[in-house]
Protein backbone atom coordinates (compact mmCIF):
# COMPACT_ATOMS: atom_id res chain seq x y z
CA UNK A 1 0.00 0.00 0.00
CA UNK A 2 2.51 2.41 1.24
CA UNK A 3 4.34 1.30 -2.33
CA UNK A 4 1.31 2.45 -4.29
CA UNK A 5 1.11 5.82 -2.16
CA UNK A 6 5.19 6.25 -3.28
CA UNK A 7 4.56 5.84 -6.28
CA UNK A 8 0.87 7.76 -6.96
CA UNK A 9 3.20 10.62 -5.20
CA UNK A 10 5.88 10.40 -7.74
CA UNK A 11 4.12 11.02 -10.68
CA UNK A 12 2.04 13.52 -9.28
CA UNK A 13 5.24 15.44 -8.66
CA UNK A 14 6.87 14.42 -11.92
CA UNK A 15 3.68 15.50 -13.46
CA UNK A 16 3.85 18.97 -11.73
CA UNK A 17 7.15 19.16 -12.82
CA UNK A 18 6.38 18.97 -16.68
CA UNK A 19 3.64 21.03 -16.32
CA UNK A 20 5.48 24.05 -14.66
CA UNK A 21 8.31 23.86 -17.18
CA UNK A 22 6.25 23.48 -20.14
CA UNK A 23 4.45 27.01 -18.76
CA UNK A 24 8.16 28.19 -18.35
CA UNK A 25 9.25 27.25 -21.68
CA UNK A 26 6.11 29.00 -23.22
CA UNK A 27 6.58 32.11 -21.42
CA UNK A 28 10.14 31.88 -22.10
CA UNK A 29 9.72 31.09 -25.23
CA UNK A 30 7.42 34.05 -26.32
CA UNK A 31 10.17 36.57 -24.74
CA UNK A 32 11.61 38.15 -28.05
CA UNK A 33 13.58 41.11 -27.33
CA UNK A 34 11.79 43.87 -29.20
CA UNK A 35 13.85 46.13 -32.04
CA UNK A 36 14.37 49.60 -31.08
CA UNK A 37 12.40 52.24 -33.09
CA UNK A 38 14.07 53.32 -36.03
CA UNK A 39 14.83 57.19 -36.58
CA UNK A 40 12.90 57.53 -39.52
CA UNK A 41 9.62 55.73 -37.67
CA UNK A 42 9.92 58.40 -35.16
CA UNK A 43 9.88 61.42 -38.00
CA UNK A 44 6.78 59.91 -39.05
CA UNK A 45 4.90 59.07 -35.48
CA UNK A 46 5.21 62.26 -33.04
CA UNK A 47 3.22 60.14 -30.76
CA UNK A 48 5.51 57.42 -30.61
CA UNK A 49 8.48 59.78 -30.50
CA UNK A 50 7.00 62.38 -27.49
CA UNK A 51 5.99 59.43 -25.48
CA UNK A 52 9.71 57.66 -25.91
CA UNK A 53 11.46 61.30 -24.71
CA UNK A 54 9.55 61.25 -22.13
CA UNK A 55 10.78 58.11 -21.11
CA UNK A 56 14.27 59.08 -21.91
CA UNK A 57 14.53 62.19 -20.48
CA UNK A 58 13.61 60.96 -16.72
CA UNK A 59 16.78 59.82 -16.17
CA UNK A 60 19.00 61.12 -18.97
CA UNK A 61 22.03 59.29 -17.40
CA UNK A 62 20.16 56.00 -17.21
CA UNK A 63 19.08 56.35 -20.91
CA UNK A 64 22.62 58.14 -22.50
CA UNK A 65 23.38 54.20 -24.42
CA UNK A 66 20.01 53.43 -25.26
CA UNK A 67 19.65 53.08 -29.11
CA UNK A 68 15.79 54.69 -29.12
CA UNK A 69 16.10 57.23 -26.88
CA UNK A 70 19.54 58.07 -29.63
CA UNK A 71 16.79 58.22 -32.61
CA UNK A 72 13.84 60.00 -31.19
CA UNK A 73 15.99 62.83 -29.56
CA UNK A 74 17.84 62.74 -32.78
CA UNK A 75 14.57 62.71 -34.90
CA UNK A 76 13.31 65.54 -32.31
CA UNK A 77 16.19 67.76 -33.12
CA UNK A 78 15.76 67.33 -37.12
CA UNK A 79 11.74 68.20 -36.62
CA UNK A 80 13.10 71.05 -35.05
CA UNK A 81 15.23 72.34 -37.46
CA UNK A 82 13.03 71.94 -40.34
CA UNK A 83 10.05 73.84 -38.59
CA UNK A 84 13.19 76.28 -37.71
CA UNK A 85 13.72 76.50 -41.38
CA UNK A 86 10.53 76.65 -42.23
CA UNK A 87 9.76 79.63 -39.70
CA UNK A 88 12.73 81.13 -41.24
CA UNK A 89 11.88 81.34 -44.39
CA UNK A 90 8.59 82.44 -43.78
CA UNK A 91 10.03 85.99 -42.03
CA UNK A 92 12.04 86.22 -45.10
CA UNK A 93 9.10 86.40 -47.29
CA UNK A 94 7.35 88.88 -45.03
CA UNK A 95 10.40 90.62 -45.38
CA UNK A 96 10.83 91.06 -48.44
CA UNK A 97 7.03 91.86 -48.69
CA UNK A 98 7.31 94.51 -46.26
CA UNK A 99 10.68 95.63 -48.44
CA UNK A 100 8.52 95.96 -51.71
CA UNK A 101 6.09 98.09 -50.08
CA UNK A 102 8.07 100.52 -48.76
CA UNK A 103 8.01 103.76 -50.92
CA UNK A 104 10.65 104.54 -53.50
Amino acid sequence: MQDQFDRTARVRIHAGLLAAMAVLALSVGGCEERRPITFEEFMDDPIARDGTLVRCNQDRAATAADIECDNARRAAAAIALREEESRRDELELESTRKIEQLPR
